[in-house]
């Protein structure tokens, strides 16, 4: 009996182990999870020319007093697997203080792949060209018409690109970080000057893992596996039997 149980038990194990939850539908990511050392959030702005603190997370984008700023945003993907694949990404960013006085409409920002790891980036102490510049340059991941004057609360939503959701796919299990910068600036134009707290990426998220049962199927297979499991005892104490010997 002992040994019947064991096999139902090491069958019933091997079931929850293959069908594992996985991730489907839509799953957020906030920059407040996992903060680097320093700061409460993993965002903020890089330039060649203005000195910064780690602890500033304001996403300043433009120019103020002759220099210019490009922002980023770093999220924490380890939480997805090689088997969860990414089908669209949306930055969504508070909309905060920005150039609603500006008689010339509204700004254009464009988002691009960050090659800085993230706790380089995310210490943003100080200048840095080569940051400013990473910031700003390689692959776009959209560009996007802001429009001014429009309250603090509003919520600005970025819908990526192809190439950013390749990216975003090979970041899976680690970091994913995003550069921005005001492409329509003149020299005076900026952004979310004074916008704090988490930002979000809302990503749609589909797995190529098995389908996890329903609790009333796991259970019907279970019994059925324990049938299996007593059938195969009976036919071998019946086997064991019919090998006997007879006595003359």
């Amino acid at each position: 009996m002992n040994w019947v149980i064991q096999q139902s038990v090491a069958c019933v194990a091997v079931l929850v182990a293959v069908t594992a939850p996985a991730h489907a539908g839509l799953i957020t990511f906030s920059t407040g999870q996992s903060p680097f050392p320093g700061a409460s959030s993993n965002q903020g702005w890089w330039s060649a020319t203005r000195s910064n603190a780690t602890d500033n997370t304001i996403y300043f984008v433009g120019s103020i007093g002759g220099d210019t700023l490009r922002d980023f945003f770093t999220f924490d993907l380890s939480s997805l697997t090689s088997s969860d694949v990414v089908t669209s990404a949306t930055l969504k960013l508070m909309h905060g203080t920005d150039s609603s006085n500006l008689p010339s409409g509204p700004e254009t920002i464009e988002f691009f792949h960050v090659s800085t790891d993230a706790a380089t980036l995310n210490n943003n102490v100080g200048t840095s060209a080569a940051i400013f510049n990473d910031l700003g340059t390689g692959t776009s991941f959209g560009s996007f018409d802001v429009p001014t004057g429009v309250s603090a609360s509003t919520i600005d939503s970025f819908a990526f690109n192809a190439s950013a959701i390749s990216t975003i796919n090979a970041s899976k299990g680690g970091f994913f970080s995003v550069g921005g910068d005001l492409t329509s600036q003149d020299g005076s134009d900026f952004l979310f000057r004074i916008s704090d707290g988490a930002q979000q990426l809302v990503l749609n998220v589909e797995s190529t893992s098995p389908a996890v049962p329903e609790p009333s199927s796991l259970v019907l297979f279970s019994l059925g596996l324990v049938g299996l499991v007593f059938g195969a005892a009976r036919r071998r104490r019946g086997e064991t039997k019919g090998t006997g010997t007879e006595s003359h």
